[in-house]
C-alpha cells in the first residue's frame, strides 16, 4: 500500500508554498532529489509559468524534466539549458483547449537539440524520445555521437532503419535499456553492439524467420525481454527455433503471443534464471504452473503483479485494459468474497495509476469504477484509515483534474459519490480544503448533493492552517455560505468560516481579489439571527482584522449577507469604518478601485433604490463619491 509518508507530505507542503510565492524570499537551494520530486508535483498539479521557471532557474537542482507540446516555450528552453540534466521525456502530447490530448506538432529531436546543454550531453543518462513525422534521420547519428553516458533509451512513433541501430551503439556503450513503442522495426542488424544491454522492449516486431532473430542472442546480460503483442502470432515459436540461450533471462513479457504451457516449459529448461512471464491475452492467461511467477488472472495476486509491473512501465493502454478486466473480474458479488489484504492490494494499485497516469481519461474512467465497487464492498470500512485516506485524497486529485470534461461527468459524479460517505469525510487527516474545493465545484453537476459534507467540513478547517494563504480556497468557504444552511447550524460555524476568510485575504492581495470576485455569489446568503441579535459578533471579526482596508473589505461583505438589516446601531458601526478611509493616505486610497471592495455601481444603485433603511443608502453614497474621486473610469453618468 502507498500509504503518504512524512517526507511525500512535506515535500507537498514545500511545492504548495513554492507555487504560492513564497519561496521568493530565502536563498536556500534545495538539491537535486527533493528538487525533481517537487518538480513534478509542481508541473502535474500547476503546469509551468515563467515565475515558476525563475524558482527553478534559482532555487532547484532540477535534474529530470519531462515535455510536452506545450511546454516548448522560450523560458523553458532556456531554463534547461543551464540546468545539466541526466533525465528528459519528450511526452510527444499537448493540450486543446477543451483538455484533450493530442499529438503534439513538435518536432522533439530538433526540440532536444535546442535545450540538451554541452554539460547535459555529458550527464544525461534517460532519454525518452517521441518523434514526428517530420524528424530529420540524422536523429539516431546525433544522439550517438552526442549522449555518450546515456543508460536509457525509449524510442516512439518511429520508422527504423535499418542501419540506425548500428549508427547507435557505435558509441553508446554504457546504455542499459532499449525500448520501442509504436515503432515500425525492420531489422535487428546492429543490436549486437549493445553489449551491456540488460532490458529490451520489441514490441510488435514481426520477424519473418527464425534467424532475423540471432543477432537478439548477442546481448548476453539481457534480463528483461518484452515481446508482447507481437504482430507475428508465431513469435515464440521462432524465439525457440533459433535454439540460442539468454543466459541471464528473468523476466518475458509474452502477452499477446503464441505461448502456450508447452512453449513455457521449454523456455523454462533452456533459460534457468527466467522467474516471470507476463501472459495476458494468451492461452495461458487463467493458468497456474508450478516453477514459474505466471502474471495472468488466475489469482488476484497475480492480477495485483501484472497492474504493477504496467505501471512501473508507464503503459497506459494496458494499465486501462487491466483495469477495465478488473472491473468485470471481479463485479460486486466477487468483491464480496475478497479478504482484506486483497481488497488493499486492488485499492492500492488502483490508486496508483490514477496518480501515474492522471492525465490518460481511460484509466480515470476505468479506474474510478474499479474503486467504486471496492467502496461499496462489504469489507471497505474495515480497511483502515490510512487506505481510505489514499483513496480520498487520489480521487480528489482526479476529480478536480478530470471535473470540466464533460464527456465523463458521470465518472466525476461517482467520485464525488464514494467521497461523500460518513466515514471518509470523518477521517482525521483528510485535506478538508481541498476536498471542499472539489464538493463546491461538484456543486455544478446535476443530482450531485454537496450541501450536507459541506456543512460537517467547512467548520473543521482551521484558520491557524493558513499561514500560506490559499487563495484557491475561498471559493469554498464562500459558496458554502452562499448555500440554504440547515436552522442547527451553530453560530461558531459560521464564524469559523467568515474568520478563515479573514486569515487568507489578509496580507494577501490576490486572496483579496479572488475574495471579490465572489461578492455575486453570495448576495442571496441567508441572514444569520445570531449576527442580527448581537451586532458586536460582527464587530469583533473586524476588529480582528490587522488593517483597514481589511475591515472595510469584511464589513461591506457582512453588508451584503445581512441584507436590509433593522438594526441601525450596527449600521453606524460599520460605517464608521467606512468613514475611517477618510484618514488613509492617498497612495492607499487610489488602491480601493483596484481592489472593488465597494462594489459595483449597478449594485450600489440597487442598494440606493431599494433599502428601506438609512444606513445601508449612507454608505453606498459615501463610497459612489470616493469612486469618483479615486477612479477616472467611473463617472457621474454612470452612477
Amino acid at each position: 500500500m502507498s500509504v503518504p509518508s512524512l517526507r511525500q507530505l512535506a515535500l507537498e507542503s514545500v511545492a504548495n508554498y513554492i507555487h504560492d510565492g513564497f519561496y521568493d524570499h530565502t536563498d536556500y537551494v534545495i538539491e537535486s532529489k527533493m528538487s525533481n520530486e517537487i518538480w513534478e508535483l509542481l508541473s502535474r498539479k500547476y503546469g509551468c509559468d515563467s515565475d515558476l521557471l525563475k524558482q527553478v532557474e534559482s532555487k532547484m537542482t532540477v535534474t529530470k524534466i519531462q515535455l510536452g507540446g506545450k511546454s516548448m516555450f522560450q523560458p523553458m528552453v532556456e531554463m534547461l539549458r543551464k540546468k545539466s540534466l541526466e533525465s528528459l521525456v519528450f511526452d510527444g502530447y499537448e493540450y486543446t483547449k477543451n483538455k484533450k490530448l493530442k499529438f503534439a506538432t513538435t518536432d522533439f529531436f530538433l526540440a532536444l537539440k535546442k535545450v540538451v546543454s554541452e554539460e547535459s550531453k555529458k550527464s544525461l543518462k534517460y532519454l525518452d524520445l517521441n518523434f514526428s513525422p517530420t524528424t530529420s534521420r540524422s536523429w539516431s547519428q546525433w544522439v550517438s555521437e552526442n549522449l555518450p553516458n546515456l543508460e536509457t533509451l525509449l524510442l516512439r512513433n518511429l520508422k527504423l532503419t535499418k542501419d540506425d541501430l548500428s549508427i547507435l551503439g557505435r558509441n553508446l556503450p554504457r546504455l542499459k535499456s532499449l525500448e520501442f513503442f509504436a515503432t515500425d522495426i525492420c531489422s535487428l542488424e546492429g543490436l549486437s553492439k549493445f553489449k551491456n544491454l540488460q532490458t529490451l522492449s520489441l514490441k510488435s516486431f514481426a520477424p519473418l524467420k527464425a534467424r532475423l532473430l540471432n543477432p537478439l542472442f548477442e546481448c548476453k546480460k539481457l534480463r528483461m525481454l518484452d515481446l508482447r503483442c507481437a504482430i507475428d502470432s508465431n513469435i515464440i515459436e521462432k524465439f525457440i527455433q533459433c535454439g540460442k540461450v539468454l543466459p541471464e533471462l528473468r523476466f518475458l513479457d509474452a502477452s499477446g503471443t503464441d505461448i502456450d504451457k508447452e512453449k513455457l516449459e521449454i523456455l523454462m529448461k533452456t533459460h534457468k534464471n527466467l522467474k516471470q512471464v507476463v501472459v495476458i491475452k494468451t492461452i495461458l492467461e487463467y493458468s497456474i504452473i508450478p516453477g514459474i511467477d505466471l502474471l495472468n488472472y488466475a489469482t488476484p495476486q497475480s492480477f495485483i503483479k501484472c497492474i504493477q509491473h504496467y505501471i512501473s512501465m508507464k503503459h497506459d493502454i494496458i494499465v486501462a485494459y487491466l483495469l477495465f478486466r478488473m472491473f468485470y473480474d471481479y463485479d460486486e458479488d466477487e468483491t464480496e468474497n475478497l479478504d482484506q489484504e486483497t481488497l488493499r492490494g486492488f485499492l492500492s494499485v488502483t490508486c496508483r495509476a490514477l496518480e501515474v497516469f492522471s492525465d490518460v481519461q481511460e484509466v480515470y474512467f476505468c479506474g474510478v469504477r474499479c474503486l467504486k465497487i471496492i467502496a461499496i464492498s462489504k469489507n471497505f470500512k474495515s480497511l483502515g484509515p490510512q487506505y481510505l485516506l489514499c483513496l480520498a485524497n487520489q480521487l480528489v486529485d482526479s476529480g478536480i483534474r478530470w471535473l470540466e470534461d464533460k464527456s465523463i461527468i458521470g465518472t466525476t459524479r461517482n467520485v464525488w459519490n464514494i467521497i461523500n460517505q460518513e466515514i471518509i469525510l470523518n477521517l482525521r487527516h483528510l485535506n478538508v480544503p481541498k476536498t471542499c474545493s472539489f464538493a463546491v465545484k461538484c456543486s455544478k453537476l446535476e443530482d450531485v448533493e454537496v450541501v450536507p459534507a459541506l456543512n460537517k467540513l467547512v467548520p473543521k478547517i482551521n484558520p491557524l492552517e493558513f499561514k500560506t494563504p490559499r487563495s484557491d480556497y475561498l471559493e469554498p468557504l464562500i459558496l458554502w455560505l452562499y448555500y440554504p444552511m440547515p436552522k442547527s447550524l451553530e453560530r461558531g460555524q459560521v464564524e469559523s468560516a467568515l474568520n478563515t476568510i479573514q486569515k487568507i485575504t489578509e496580507a494577501n492581495e490576490t486572496a483579496s481579489e479572488s475574495f471579490i470576485a465572489f461578492k455575486k455569489m453570495v448576495l442571496g446568503v441567508p441572514r444569520f439571527p445570531w449576527m442580527l441579535d448581537n451586532p458586536q459578533n460582527i464587530m469583533n471579526i473586524l476588529e480582528g482584522s490587522s488593517t483597514l482596508i481589511k475591515r472595510v473589505q469584511l464589513a461591506f461583505y457582512f453588508m451584503e449577507i445581512l441584507g436590509d438589516f433593522e438594526n441601525q446601531e450596527l449600521a453606524d458601526q460599520i460605517q464608521e469604518v467606512f468613514k475611517n478611509l477618510n484618514h488613509l493616505p492617498d497612495r492607499i486610497k487610489r488602491r480601493l478601485p483596484k481592489f472593488s471592495f465597494c462594489s459595483s455601481v449597478a449594485s450600489l444603485k440597487d442598494t440606493v433604490q431599494n433599502s428601506k433603511f438609512d444606513g445601508p443608502i449612507e454608505w453606498s453614497l459615501w463610497i459612489m463619491r470616493e469612486m469618483i474621486k479615486n477612479d477616472k473610469k467611473v463617472t457621474v453618468t454612470d452612477i
